[in-house]
Order: C-alpha cells, then sequence, then structure tokens
C-alpha cells in the first residue's frame, strides 16, 4: 500500500459502551496498517466517550470527534467531512470488521481499479462475484442485488462520494438511500463473496425493535428514489416500481410483527397498494416470493392473528 493512500474507518456512536471496545479492537487487528479511524461520539450520555478517549491516547491513527446529538446520518457525514482518507469505509459502533477486511478490500480496489468494492458479511450481505458499470448499477439496486442494501462492508474511493452525503431527514433506510444516490453516479462497483463484516443483531435492530412511525421513513425513502428514477432515468421507471412495491411489502411485514391493531388504516391502504401494483413484482428472494405469496391471496390478516397468537 502506497505511504500516501489512507483509509478513513468512521464510526457514528451514540451510547454503545457495550459493543465499542470488540469495535475498535477490530480495526487495532487489521492486517493492513494505513488506516485512521473517526469515532464520531454523536451526543452519547454512557461512557462512550470515555472509552472513545481511551483508545485515541494510547494510538494516534484513532482520532475522536465529540458533537450534539444529531443522530447517524449527521455522524456519518461529519466523519467524512473531517476524514483524510483517499478510500473511506463506515463500521458501525455494535459491529466488528474481520481482521483482513481492509486488506482484502483495498487489494481487490486497486486490482480491478473500481470506484466502489462490496464484501459479505454474516447478515444481510451475501452474493456472487460480479462486477457492475454504468446503468447495470442502478437496475441492480432497483432489483434487490444485496450488496446494494447497506452503507458498510463496503470501501469508497472518496472521489466516488464526491459532495453525496447521507440524507440526514431520514430516520430509517438512509444508508439504502446513501448508497442508491452513489450507484446513480454510474460506478465502477464491484462486489466479492468474501466475509469481511460482523454484523451484531442488537435489541435496538429492526427485527426486534418495536414499532415507532419512523420506520414509515421506508416509504419515504422509496419515493424518493422513485422520483429521481422517473427524472433522470425513465427507462428503469418498471425496475422503480418493483423497488417501491418492496417497500410496501417491507412496512407490511414489520407492521404485521411489531403492532397490534394501531395502524389499521395504514395497514389497508399498503395492502391496496400491493393489489394494484403486484404486476411489477420481480423475485429476488425466497423469503420476498413467500410475502407476496401471502399478501396476494389476501392472508396478512390471517399472518398477523397467528403472529400475535404466538407472542401471547
Amino acid at each position: 500500500m502506497s505511504e500516501k493512500e489512507l483509509i478513513s474507518v468512521i464510526v457514528p456512536i451514540f451510547n454503545s459502551e457495550n459493543y465499542l471496545k470488540n469495535c475498535i479492537e477490530s480495526v487495532l487487528n487489521q492486517t493492513l496498517s494505513n488506516w485512521e479511524l473517526l469515532l464520531i461520539n454523536d451526543g452519547s450520555t454512557d461512557s462512550s466517550l470515555d472509552i472513545c478517549n481511551e483508545y485515541s491516547r494510547k494510538n494516534s491513527r484513532i482520532k475522536v470527534a465529540n458533537k450534539i446529538r444529531g443522530g447517524v446520518s449527521s455522524a456519518r457525514n461529519f466523519g467524512i467531512d473531517i476524514s483524510n482518507g483517499q478510500y473511506i469505509m463506515f463500521l458501525d459502533s455494535d459491529d466488528t470488521l474481520v481482521d483482513n477486511c481492509l486488506e482484502i478490500l483495498y487489494n481487490e480496489m486497486k486490482r480491478s481499479n473500481c470506484d466502489i468494492i462490496s464484501g459479505t458479511s454474516n447478515n444481510g450481505i451475501s452474493g456472487n462475484d460480479c462486477c457492475l458499470e454504468g446503468e447495470e448499477c442502478i437496475k441492480a439496486t432497483l432489483q434487490d442485488n444485496p450488496f446494494t442494501y447497506s452503507a458498510w462492508a463496503k470501501l469508497y474511493s472518496r472521489k466516488i462520494i464526491g459532495d453525496t452525503r447521507f440524507c440526514e431527514s431520514f430516520r430509517v433506510n438512509e444508508d439504502s438511500f446513501f448508497v442508491f444516490e452513489i450507484l446513480c453516479k454510474k460506478p465502477f462497483f464491484k462486489c466479492i463473496n468474501k466475509s469481511v463484516y460482523n454484523y451484531n443483531q442488537t435489541p435496538n435492530s429492526i427485527s426486534r425493535s418495536k414499532f415507532t412511525e419512523k420506520y414509515f421513513d421506508i416509504l419515504n425513502v422509496s419515493e424518493k428514489k422513485y422520483e429521481i428514477i422517473e427524472k433522470n432515468h425513465p427507462q428503469l421507471l418498471p425496475l422503480a416500481e418493483n423497488m417501491r412495491l418492496k417497500s410496501y411489502m417491507n412496512i407490511l411485514q414489520i407492521l404485521a410483527l411489531r403492532t397490534n391493531g394501531e395502524y389499521k388504516i395504514q395497514e389497508k391502504e399498503l395492502l391496496k397498494k400491493v393489489k394494484k401494483n403486484k404486476k411489477y413484482y420481480i423475485s429476488a428472494k425466497k423469503s420476498d416470493d413467500k410475502w407476496m405469496f401471502i399478501l396476494k391471496y389476501n392472508l396478512f390478516y390471517v399472518y398477523k392473528f397467528i403472529i400475535n397468537l404466538r407472542k401471547s
């Protein structure tokens, strides 16, 4: 690795004292050493800041920034703005990197001269090796390519990020929208089937946490993506319909799992939208196929009844 090239690892932190040490240690254990670790403390009220400062005192490559609470997108944006690396990686404070993560991604990026490279994770990202260029990048994300889901497990060139930042008004799926905006730049995007990232499903994970109205941002994100496609890539509108349909399906599943009867109006509206737009459905995952079957044959409330019965 060139002495002049640096990888900036950006970690947004809010009340992460139970996981933070493992996160930081996973960067310290990297087989590639030319990195800086930016710990962005986003108004934590626990001992997170003390942990950050302790590590920073011991290692000059670790830098701490303390800011007023603004949310994960605000913290990531702050990290981008103060970073020095030619390459950028995002790491959540409750997750860890595989020991050779940076070495794998950096070497593959240099070998292929790509703009973004993604590896796999133990949860959420997996798939076959592929190289996507130009419009194929946009098609991939509209057709549910798993490598396009999250901001993490990826190494980005600073050039391809440019002035793109995380949308701070989105409280859910903000990383999906960030990756979408990057892919709309039609980069050279390489995906490799190598494990580089350990995702830790905490009690605050979407599959476990109590439903709040912030999850309706899943719909807001999909509508914003649709508007961008409609304006700039109208030839891809059928694929954008699939993406938007999947957002209806996604929020319906969360409502089924996390609520009782308090959102019946929203559920009925979403079920109508699924019925109206089911022709745009593109099969990508078996779990989605099963869920579409349930929605298509009006079994949503049967499914929800069974779920609530099991919880009682």
